[in-house]
This record gives C-alpha cells, structure tokens and sequence, in this order.
C-alpha cells in the first residue's frame, strides 16, 4: 500500500510501478486537493496517473462529511 499517492515525485512514481508489476496491482490512497509537497519535486499528475490505471488501480473512495 502507498498513502498519500498525490504526493510522490517521478522516482516514487516508478518505484510503486515496479512493485505493481511484480504483484499485479497495488493499493494507493491519495487526494489530489492534499498534495503540499510540490516543492519537493511532488507531482500530483502521479496520482491522476494511477487511478486511469497505470498501476493496476481498480477504485478510488473518497471520505464525504
């Protein structure tokens, strides 16, 4: 599993590739409105990326309040 999806740079992004493609999938949890990391090389696109599912992403829930 993988928290926070939206905050990953283009090395994580393929890191969490490489292990979706050895296991056929992965879980990634992540909210496109939280990413606070671009300063840090941070794409949200990386996200955006796994739930049109270049990972193997099968469903995104998102908390309602």
């Amino acid at each position: 599993m993988q928290a926070d999806g939206q905050d990953t740079n283009t090395t994580q992004y393929e890191l969490m590739r490489c292990f979706a493609d050895a296991n056929g999938g992965l879980t990634v949890v992540g909210d496109p409105d939280q990413s606070i990391y671009g300063w840090r090389s941070a794409e949200v696109e990386n996200l955006n990326k796994m739930v049109k599912g270049q990972l193997g992403f099968v469903q995104s829930f998102r908390a309602k309040s």
